[in-house]
This record gives C-alpha cells, structure tokens and sequence, in this order.
C-alpha cells in the first residue's frame, strides 16, 4: 500500500474551479508513476531492461469533484498477478470523503519490438488485503456513429514513449462536448480502453452515440487507416 497527498492546483481545475477529469487522471498517472517508482519498477529502472510500462484499460467512478485548493490524498496498491496483466486499485480521498475509486490494468512491454513481457514484480510488491470495486473491460467499438470532432496529434499530446499520453483522451472527450453539456451535466464515470498506439501527425476522429440515460460511448478513429485506436464510455449525472 502506497500513499500520498496532492492539493488540487490552477493547472488541474475545470472553468467551474473542479478538478477536472484531465487533472484526475493526471493524479492517477502521477500517483502510479511515484509507486512504480519506489517499488523498483519506475521509469528508468524498467528501460535499463529495454521495457516499458502500456496503459491498457482504466476505469473510475467519481462520488464528487473537488474544488481549486482542496487537499486530496491517495492509497493505491497492485493486486496479486493474473498473467501479463498488471492490476491497481486507487482511492481519492478529501478530507473523510471518498470521492473516486479506479482501477488501472497495465502491460509491460519490450521497448524494442513492442511486445508483452512478463512483469518483474514479485509477490511481495502486492497487496492481498484489500480489492477494488472494479474490473475494466475491453470496450467494442460500435459501428455507425457520429463524427463529434477532429484532432491531430502534435507533439505536446506525446508522453515520454513518444506516443498519445492516457490523459489527452480524457482531455479531447471533454473538450468534444457543448459547453451547454458541461453546465447541466457532470461526469461521475469514465472508462478507458486502448487498442492502439497514437503518434505526432496523425489525424483522430472522435465518434460518440449514446448508451443509455446520461451514458455515452466514445471512440477514436484514426483518419488514416480507419482504425479505431481507442473506446470509451462515460456516465453522467446532473449538475448540482
């Protein structure tokens, strides 16, 4: 079990002073990163094997947005290993509420060939005591939808492995949306999953169509071959 604290800085807020879903998951990739990290795992450690860690699938559910100067800690561990994948719970708390639970299932793979590698953790790296409430899924695209909107990929979208950094969807579905939307509604779920690389210079369209009362199933189309290179849903709720 790992811990630590974050304040909900300018940077992280949305235009209503919450912290934003692009803020949220920026926590989440921090709090990861910083645990990785301490156990031996961290970013350079893993390149010194020529590996390298793959967001595959996430998903959360969110009880409350904080607001802009809100102090928020976190408690995330690994789950005990299930083949390749790589399995974390994480908790947001502020203050004595529990405002967001998520899970994250992660890939290591060659750096080289970009292939699955088994990860390095050890037994003792997971903790056995406590489980989330959640299991991401593999999310099938669905044919027939709605462009919404258009971006290209630049280089400030890139993460250290050079290609499209987990938190930029969460940006790009946000930004997709009416502001009409953002005023009436609020996201209170969101859930993640890549199906492929996305680098500089390409070209995503954004499809989504609804799901069902206040759910919305998004996917990335990349322009040049037709490829769905990513889906989504989220839930939301009405605003106040």
């Amino acid at each position: 079990m790992w811990t630590d604290h974050y304040r909900v800085t300018s940077y992280l807020v949305d235009y209503h002073k919450e912290l934003s879903l692009f803020g949220l998951l920026s926590l989440i990739q921090e709090a990861a990163w910083e645990h990785a990290d301490q156990l031996g795992y961290g970013y350079a450690a893993m390149l010194e094997k020529d590996l390298i860690w793959a967001l595959i699938r996430q998903k959360m559910y969110i009880a409350q947005w904080p607001k802009w100067g809100a102090e928020v800690r976190v408690r995330t561990w690994l789950r005990p290993l299930e083949g390749l994948m790589v399995t974390r719970d994480l908790q947001f708390w502020s203050g004595p509420q529990l405002f967001c639970e998520a899970t994250a299932l992660y890939l290591m793979l060659g750096q080289t060939h970009r292939r699955p590698s088994p990860a390095p953790m050890q037994t003792g790296d997971c903790y056995r005591d406590e489980r989330g409430p959640y299991d991401p899924v593999k999310i099938l695209p669905r044919p027939g939808l709605l462009p919404l909107a258009r971006f290209s990929i630049s280089t400030s979208d890139l993460d250290m492995h050079a290609h499209v950094n987990n938190t930029r969807i969460g940006q790009w579905l946000f930004d997709a949306v009416p502001a009409q939307a953002h005023e009436q509604q609020c996201i209170d779920s969101y859930e993640v999953d890549f199906q492929a690389e996305m680098h500089a210079g390409e070209t995503i369209s954004l499809e989504a169509g609804p799901l069902g009362e206040g759910k919305w199933h998004f996917q990335g189309r990349r322009e040049a071959d037709g490829k769905i290179v990513f889906a989504a849903r989220v839930g939301t709720i009405p605003r106040g």
